[in-house]
């Protein structure tokens, strides 16, 4: 009775952090505007929800936790740019003539000036025009200055992309423009998950990279071929504190979503037989689900607050 009185007092104090929340109209208008046609990948983080469940779990917000702490972060907060005014950050990758190009848009409390400073302390402005910073930097792999980006800069968003399509961009997201591409299911998921990545195009993932890289992509978009959208999210779990990796494929061919359904579970009991002697890897094994529901296939796995060492040890029984 105890515990249960523990869980239900916890669930309460912390609910408005796990349920499901409605997607807002901001993050509504940036993704559909995101959507456009030639998209291939949109993610979404929901920061402020993210350091809400951080808070309320820990007391304090932990930059070693759920928003690990590094040098961009530093400088951001360096340059008074406070991660906790930040609400929703959504990108979207492309493809083009010239290869894959991308756009960032953050949504909050924006300070215009630090953040116009803070690019120019970290980058090459070419130019500044009235809410917009026109900048580069050096590619340091192919010793190469990369094509030029702009950031529009307003006291509730920012949005980086190429230059010569920031006006395109904007335009889209001031005028409310419709998505190209299907993305209802994605952005629903939005709604309880803390980071929702979206394929929109698998076909198209052999554009994403170059080399080694994007023939392994291009091999992975062949085998994903009858999909029509592949997803990957992290959700909060609450008892015990953790979080669900999540994965999922939505197609209209059956047979396709039949095959991976089965194939998934077939893997799954040859794990469970491989790792019956480690009990400490098959609890982690039994905490993955693979379901099949209408036009999808999802997977997932929980995992405690000890997220890197769970993950470790599962790999290392897995592939042992």
């Amino acid at each position: 009775v105890l515990l249960l009185a523990v869980v239900a007092g916890g669930a309460w104090y912390t609910s408005p952090a796990w349920m499901n929340g409605p997607v807002s109209d901001d993050r509504l208008r940036i993704a559909n505007a995101l959507a456009s046609r030639d998209v291939i990948g949109i993610v979404h983080a929901d920061v402020a929800r993210t350091l809400k469940i951080e808070e309320r779990l820990t007391g304090a917000r932990d930059a070693d936790a759920l928003l690990s702490a590094d040098d961009t972060l530093d400088s951001l907060i360096a340059a008074g740019l406070d991660p906790a005014d930040i609400d929703d950050i959504l990108a979207a990758s492309y493809a083009g003539p010239a290869g894959m190009h991308w756009t960032i848009a953050i949504t909050g409390r924006i300070d215009p000036q630090a953040v116009q400073t803070w690019i120019g302390d970290r980058f090459d402005v070419e130019r500044t025009g009235g809410d917009t910073v026109f900048f580069s930097w050096l590619d340091e792999q192919r010793c190469e200055q990369v094509p030029m980006k702009a950031a529009r800069i307003s006291p509730t968003s920012i949005v980086i992309t190429d230059a010569d399509r920031v006006d395109e961009v904007w335009a889209r997201i001031q005028s409310g423009a419709p998505a190209e591409v299907a993305i209802d299911d994605w952005l629903g998921m939005t709604g309880h998950q803390l980071v929702t990545l979206g394929i929109m195009n698998p076909a198209g993932l052999g554009q994403a990279a170059d080399g080694m890289a994007g023939m392994m992509l291009a091999a992975a978009s062949q085998a994903a071929m009858p999909a029509e959208a592949l997803y990957v999210g992290i959700a909060p779990a609450l008892a015990p504190p953790g979080v669900v990796l999540t994965g999922g494929v939505t197609s209209d061919n059956a047979g396709f979503l039949d095959l991976v359904h089965s194939s998934g579970a077939s893997w799954l009991d040859e794990v469970r037989s491989t790792v019956a002697d480690q009990p400490d890897v098959l609890d982690l094994v039994d905490r993955i689900t693979i379901e099949r529901e209408g036009r999808m296939v999802t997977a997932g796995i929980r995992f405690d607050t000890n997220v890197d060492e769970e993950i470790e040890t599962l790999l290392g029984g897995v592939m042992e």
